[in-house]
């Protein structure tokens, strides 16, 4: 059942452009999904563009010139995107 009157404070706050609770716990929720819609897109992208480019066989890699820590910093490159896909499931 709605209620059909207005308090005083109530028409004040609609006359200033105030937003009430509901307005703003709608909003909230409407912010959270949009977020989260676009979070779980980018995730998406990414994982796709992982998973093209561990099937092309190195196609995309270019020779570079042998350095000392490479290997090292390549491996733990690979530990952190692993870490963080594994986290993402």
């Amino acid at each position: 059942e709605e209620n059909i009157t207005i308090s005083g404070a109530e028409r004040k706050a609609a006359r200033k452009g105030f937003v009430t609770r509901a307005e703003f716990d709608e909003m909230k929720e409407r912010l959270r999904q949009d977020v989260m819609t676009e979070a779980r897109n980018e995730v998406i992208r990414l994982l796709g563009g992982m998973l093209a480019g561990s099937r092309s066989g190195g196609v995309n890699a270019l020779p570079q010139p042998e350095k000392a820590g490479q290997a090292e910093e390549e491996v733990f490159e690979d530990k952190i995107m692993s870490e963080l896909a594994g986290s993402w499931s």
